[in-house]
């Protein structure tokens, strides 16, 4: 899907001389859902901006605001048919990012910064979605808001105090099962599958200053 409103939180390593930090990602999205798997095509750009605040060596908060797009191809789907969903996305996001250079783990200065991070937002989606042939044929065409649950895994390197470049690789975890027409939900859209809400890989690439 990718995917949103307001979006995963680059993380940067702020300390405590340089507590906030603002950055700015380009993005990379991919849909896994009931039309099929697009995970590691890298095939669909966006890009996000970022604020972090620092809390602690070992904590900081990640705000995240993405803006992004899906077009995807049926591939390996579980409805059969061939088919189409092309998707735009606005995510805002308030993340909590747990940094390994806290330390206890590697040094509070370390140029390589590790981390892990967790947080929740939503997403304005805007969608259509075509299927051809298969168990149903038909064209799904919505927008409407979702909870969505974010997971990343990230590393910041520390270019000077003021400076880092910062690589992510997250999951979106949809609330819903809505974003590419195909759902188990009672109602109009109902296709008699299995629930499989709708996920998003994101992986970003950005720039970071501190102050």
């Amino acid at each position: 899907m990718i995917v949103a409103m307001f979006a995963t939180f680059a993380v940067s390593a702020q300390d405590v001389n340089h507590k906030w930090s603002v950055g700015a990602h380009a993005t990379f999205n991919d849909y896994k859902g009931d039309l099929g798997n697009d995970f590691w095509d890298f095939g669909n750009a966006g890009f996000a901006l970022t604020v972090g605040r620092y809390v602690s060596p070992s904590f900081d908060f990640v705000g995240n605001l993405s803006f992004n797009g899906i077009d995807t191809d049926l591939k390996n789907g579980r409805t059969g048919g061939t088919g189409n969903m092309d998707a735009k996305f606005i995510t805002a996001t308030l993340n909590v990012k747990y940094k390994f250079n806290n330390g206890y783990i590697f040094k509070e200065e370390a140029k390589l910064a590790p981390y892990v991070m967790a947080g929740f937002g939503i997403t304005k989606f805007d969608t259509e979605a075509h299927l051809m042939g298969g168990i149903n044929s038909f064209k799904y065409d919505s927008d409407g808001f979702d909870e969505i649950f974010n997971l990343a895994l990230g590393l910041t390197y520390n270019l000077s105090k003021r400076f880092a470049i910062n690589l992510e690789m997250g999951m979106y975890y949809a609330n819903s099962d809505l974003y590419d027409g195909w759902t188990d939900y009672p109602g109009e859209y109902n296709r008699g599958v299995d629930l499989y809400n709708d996920k998003f890989l994101h992986n970003s690439i950005g720039i970071v200053y501190k102050f």
